[in-house]
Parts: C-alpha cells; structure tokens; sequence
C-alpha cells in the first residue's frame, strides 16, 4: 500500500468490489488489491544449527558427540534464511529421547536443556516461512550422555558374579560349620562312650575284688553244717556281691555281709 494511514470519517474505509477485490482509501489515494493475483511465498527456508554449547563450552557437532553424566547445561543455537520476510519465520524444534511431541518456539532461534538422563538423543528442528511452508527436513545432529558406572551392564554383570559368588561361599560356610559341629558332636560321643566303658570296667573290677574278699568272709558249708544240724537259705543278692541271710535249726544265726 502507498500509505499504512487511512481515512474515511464517519463512513467505512474499505470495501470489497463484485470481483472480489479490496477497496481502502488512504491519506495518499485509493489502494485496490486485486486477490486473484496475490503471490505466495513459495521459498522453503534453510534450516542451520549454528552453535553447539555443553556448559558454556561451544562443540564442533559435525563429530560424533559424548557427554558424561554430569553435563549439566546443553545450549543450542539454530536459524533460518527467508528474505522475504525473516521476521516472520517460525520455529519448531524436538530433542528425540526427550521430549514427547514437537515444542513451538515462536522467533527463537535457541533453546537450552538441563540434566539430561543418560541414553542417546537426536535434536531435530524444523522452520516455516511468512505463508506457513514448512522444512520438514530441517536440520538435526546427535549425541549420546554416558551413564554412570553404575548404570553400565559391564557393573550389572559384575554386580551378579559378586552375588553369586556371595551365596555360594554363604552356603560353603554354612555347610563347613555344619559339618565341624558334627565332627565335633562325634568326638564327644567316642570320648564319653570311652569313659564310660572305662568306668565299666573298673566297676567290673571292684566288683570281682569285692567277690573275693565276700567269699573270703563268708563261713564254708561244712563248718555251718557243724555248726547246726540243719539250714536254710532265707535271702541272697543275685549281684556279685551283696547280702546273704542264712537261718539255722536248733540255734539261729544270721550272717550279713555287703560290700560295694
């Protein structure tokens, strides 16, 4: 238009005519904008990422691009060419891995994530120009954050060989003391059965000694049988030694003897 100022009064500035065009009157004259003849940017716009920078620190991003765990600022930097109107082109952009769905950024043409997870990632972005024709393709670069040793299978692994080794010596030990303590149990068991068979047999002794000296004390048969015309037996220990009571006609007497 000859002039962004219009005028009018009280009456309507713009109209549109039978043919579908448009009518303003304007400080400087009338403007007429025939709609069937309006041209439509048909310029995709270039996308470039320009600047790549982990923690303040810009990266060449042509290179394969690892980071360690504990990267915490990623700042990326992108544009795109319209001469027509570059005020006008819009920017969307997705860091694949990361986010959902695609993120409108409007004009900006940067763009920061904090803290990213380990795995890896693709950062994606795509522009329009005036009219709202897309670059699909855009332009993209990837990069992977390393995790943690303690995050990384060669750990699981030997996290696994510890535990498995773990529960075999817990059950090795368990069986070993087990089998101490039956060792042990055994042992017992021989030396007390030893003792007692040695007691047994110093018992037995005593006994056989104790025979002897009982036999010894005793009267023979023939000098109770001169002692009294007839005997009897009243009682008698079935133990090697022990008690004899021997009853008498005529006269009686009794004869005790225990020895233990």
């Amino acid at each position: 238009m000859i002039s962004a100022e219009c005028n009018g009064g009280n009456q309507s500035n713009a109209f549109k005519d039978s043919k579908g065009n448009f009518w303003f009157s304007t400080i400087k004259g009338a403007v007429c904008i025939d709609t069937n003849n309006i041209k439509t940017n048909k310029v995709i716009p270039p996308v470039h990422i320009e600047e790549v920078l982990i923690d303040d620190i810009s990266l060449d991003f042509s290179l394969p691009l690892k980071f360690e765990y504990n990267t915490e600022n990623y700042e990326i930097k992108y544009t795109a060419c319209s001469f027509i109107n570059p005020k006008k082109v819009f920017f969307k952009y997705k860091l694949i891995g990361y986010d959902e769905d695609w993120i409108s950024a409007g004009t900006e043409r940067e763009t920061k994530y904090m803290n990213l997870p380990a795995g890896e990632y693709t950062f994606k972005v795509i522009a329009c120009n005036n009219d709202g024709l897309w670059n699909e393709e855009g332009a993209s670069f990837s990069f992977e954050v390393l995790p943690p040793f303690w995050q990384t299978w060669w750990f699981y692994f030997i996290c696994i060989i510890s535990g498995i080794i773990l529960i075999v010596l817990i059950v090795w030990l368990f069986t070993y003391r087990l089998r101490k303590r039956k060792e042990q149990l055994e042992e017992l068991v021989r030396r007390r059965t030893k003792e007692l068979q040695e007691r047994h047999e110093v018992i037995h002794d005593n006994l056989l000694y104790a025979q002897k000296i009982q036999q010894a004390i005793l009267p023979m048969k023939d000098e109770i049988m001169k002692s009294a015309d007839e005997y009897f037996l009243i009682w008698q220990e079935k133990d090697i030694v022990g008690g004899i009571f021997i009853g008498f006609i005529g006269y009686q007497t009794q004869i005790n003897s225990s020895f233990r």
